[in-house]
């Protein structure tokens, strides 16, 4: 789904319902089809974002096929507006006097049910509306905020060598291997972070250094028992190979 718009908010009608002026057509439509629509201040470091509801001063998109250009590339014009899809006519068509209820009910069973339907009217129409009653939870599994990789680092030996150390360490988790040209059987440990790192500096290596083996001084960390004929070594470069 796309976004046509910015559109100007002409009139509140009820509580969820607002009329949209699309190109000189005023339209009807649900707050579920709609966006507000906040323009770029000058300096984005000051831009205010207004929360709440969209007023009648508000400019908001109205939700369907595009902002700028359809599928097909076509350019937005007046007669898109008809593609959105509009609310019926404004006021409810069905309230709960329209209800039909089973012949088999008995007097008293009917009397009984239709005070029961009266009671809560409100729910018994076409028109969309607004609940209370539904309550969403987000079940944490830690307090601790995520530490996510803002970022690559800067390019440097000594950050290749750490990373590579890093990874050597990690040797309980799972391996992964990159195949690529010059080393097919890279050894990468598997870590959100270390598997990105690792690739970013292995390729900034290859462009400063393109005559140096990485493996030319091999860490003593491996994995596995050591004298194994199976143990896989991390390739490491001390800080000062030069």
């Amino acid at each position: 789904m796309q976004w046509k718009g910015p559109f100007e908010v002409v009139a509140t009608v009820g509580v969820n319902d607002y009329r949209i002026n699309m190109g000189g057509k005023v339209k009807t439509f649900h707050a579920n089809m709609l966006k507000k629509y906040i323009a770029r201040d000058q300096d984005i470091h000051q831009a205010a974002v207004d929360e709440g509801p969209p007023t009648s001063s508000s400019t908001i998109s109205a939700a369907s096929l595009t902002v700028i250009e359809d599928i097909e590339g076509e350019l937005f014009n007046d007669s898109d507006c008809e593609t959105l899809p509009e609310l019926g006519g404004w006021g409810s068509n069905e309230t709960v006097k329209d209800l039909q209820y089973s012949d088999q009910l008995t007097p008293d069973q009917r009397r009984q049910l239709e005070d029961i339907a009266s009671s809560h009217s409100s729910i018994f129409s076409d028109q969309p509306g607004t609940v209370s009653t539904e309550e969403h939870r987000i079940e944490l599994t830690s307090s601790i905020p995520g530490d996510f990789l803002e970022g690559l680092p800067s390019y440097n030996e000594h950050n290749f060598a750490r990373f590579h150390a890093d990874a050597s360490h990690r040797s309980n988790k799972p391996t992964v291997y990159i195949s690529t040209k010059d080393y097919p059987s890279e050894q990468v440990i598997k870590t959100e972070k270390t598997n990105i790192l690792l690739k970013y500096l292995h390729q900034q290596w290859d462009k400063k250094s393109p005559n140096k083996k990485r493996d030319s001084q091999k860490a003593n960390l491996c994995e596995g028992n050591e004298g194994s004929s199976s143990s896989k070594v991390a390739r490491v470069n001390s800080t000062d190979s030069n």
